[in-house]
């Protein structure tokens, strides 16, 4: 929401109206608590305090995939969630999203590149991406 324009924020309020009370009401808020939770939480215990709070809210328990989505934040899995919030100097997000992105183009058949080529590319990229240059062509 933060990079909206004017116009996305009247579209919204407009579907906000128009929808009030149902589902699609239902999750937007509840997608909003969730971003609250994990990009404006400064500590572990400030996102927990935040998951029970959400928890004790009742409107998403009569979705079945908002009380599955809640299941999972309530697991224990819901510390790994948030270990970042241990580190502070770390960045919340990082370069795997394109690097992952990047593979997922050289896995494309239309590339035309075989499994031992897309490693190959794959170590240059990681190569020049986190080591800082191109290795010989006999390294590799």
């Amino acid at each position: 929401m933060d990079n909206w324009t004017i116009k996305d924020h009247r579209v919204i309020e407009n579907l906000m109206t128009h929808y009030a009370g149902t589902i699609i009401d239902k999750a937007l808020i509840f997608k909003e608590q969730l971003r609250d939770i994990f990009d404006n939480s400064q500590s572990k215990m400030e996102a927990y305090h935040k998951r029970y709070l959400l928890t004790k809210q009742t409107y998403w328990q009569d979705s079945y995939h908002l009380r599955k989505i809640m299941e999972f934040i309530n697991s224990w899995r819901f510390g790994f969630m948030i270990t970042y919030l241990s580190y502070p100097k770390i960045p919340r997000a990082g370069n795997s999203e394109s690097c992952i992105r990047l593979w997922r183009q050289m896995e494309k058949v239309r590339y035309g590149m075989t499994i031992q080529g897309r490693q190959d590319h794959l170590k240059l990229y990681q190569i020049s991406k986190y080591l800082g240059g191109i290795p010989s062509i006999t390294k590799i």
